[in-house]
């Protein structure tokens, strides 16, 4: 293994062959542990008080039997993006995704999963463009390589997001906060680099990537949003929230933050504003 220097300490460190360069992107081989959703297991439901946000885990696994019926779920524009992967995995995982998705969405608002139509809103973020005028519906999906998470909601915008804990090289992770997190974000995490146990600061990584991906894709920006325009909080022993904005963010007031632990050694974040009086967390019963 030939070393690089570690951006925080200036040590000179070993480069690991299962290292990723960001959350979420492709890099060498890692293997992958039994991943199993820990929050209780139900069927969707149809009764969501407007002041209330229901989160839903399921594992994005199945068949080609399964990936064939599913298909069925998704609209045309859908199974014309399934198509474009190259590789049955990731095809496989969009489907079970997006129609698992869509018959959430029809038990919310009582209508078939294929009877679901989506545009976007103002900002950039789907939406059923249809919706019982009486109780709308607002979501939000999020995926890793393994799961799925959507939020769901009537009268609170809501965004997600969730990331595998998988190993990531200091230099790789460095060079995404520099492109990423705010000066703020930068020294605490710097700061659990230096001085927390082990690799407790791969954990500070991953909770200020998924609570700052969870307000860009609440604004409905995704990651066209100025990242580092914005501070979240990363120690350990603080609090999920958001600290403060610059104009650069174009952030709407409001958003509170949320840790949520779907599955054991995941990362996930929601961001809901105005703050729900309640969150209801679910595995999907398939």
């Amino acid at each position: 293994m030939s070393p690089s220097t570690d951006p925080w300490t200036g040590l000179d460190i070993p480069r690991r062959r299962d290292a990723r360069a960001r959350p979420g992107s492709a890099g060498d081989s890692y293997p992958h542990p039994a991943l199993r959703p820990i929050w209780p297991e139900r069927p969707a439901p149809v009764n969501l008080p407007p002041d209330e946000v229901h989160l839903w885990v399921w594992l994005l696994e199945c068949g080609e039997d399964d990936e064939a019926r599913l298909a069925t779920l998704l609209s045309e524009e859908e199974r014309a993006r399934a198509s474009r992967f190259l590789f049955r995995p990731h095809r496989a995982a969009y489907v079970m995704a997006h129609a698992r998705m869509r018959s959430i969405l029809g038990a919310y608002l009582d209508r078939s999963p294929t009877a679901i139509s989506l545009v976007l809103d103002p900002w950039g973020k789907p939406q059923v463009s249809d919706p019982n005028p009486g109780a709308p519906i607002q979501f939000n999906l999020g995926h890793c390589e393994r799961l799925a998470l959507l939020a769901v909601s009537r009268n609170i915008a809501v965004g997600v997001d969730i990331e595998e804990l998988v190993p990531i090289e200091p230099a790789a992770a460095w060079e995404t906060a520099q492109a990423h997190f705010s000066p703020r974000e930068q020294t605490d995490l710097a700061w659990l680099r230096r001085e927390a146990p082990g690799d407790s600061w791969i954990a500070g990584f991953y909770r200020c990537w998924t609570r700052k991906e969870a307000i860009a894709k609440g604004e409905g920006a995704g990651l066209r949003i100025a990242l580092d325009a914005f501070d979240v909080t990363l120690l350990p022993e603080a609090p999920a929230r958001l600290l403060g904005s610059r104009p650069a963010a174009n952030l709407r007031p409001g958003w509170e933050l949320y840790d949520l632990t779907p599955a054991p050694e995941v990362a996930a974040a929601l961001a809901a504003r105005p703050q729900p009086a309640r969150i209801a967390c679910f595995s999907l019963a398939i």
